[in-house]
């Protein structure tokens, strides 16, 4: 018994899944670039943050370093 031939989709032919895939692959792309975007302003935030820690450890090292001087000086006129 001959079977019914299948009834081809006019667009579906090799261009149009080339079409497709390139499709898909420039959306990967742009996702990957965002993702990219995304790392290097995680990557620029955290390298701040790094600098404010150490700025903020000086100062508070200074500042103890100097307090404890002169609580010294102080203690050494009084006795």
């Amino acid at each position: 018994m001959p079977q019914a031939a299948e009834k081809t989709n006019p667009y579906d032919n090799v261009d149009t899944q080339l079409w497709k895939l390139e499709r898909r692959i420039h959306k990967s792309e742009l996702v990957l670039d965002s993702m990219d975007q995304r790392m290097s302003r995680i990557e620029d935030s955290i390298r701040d943050l790094k600098d404010q820690m150490f700025n903020y450890a000086i100062i508070y090292g200074v500042t103890i370093v100097v307090a404890s001087t002169l609580f010294k000086a102080l203690f050494d006129s009084i006795g």
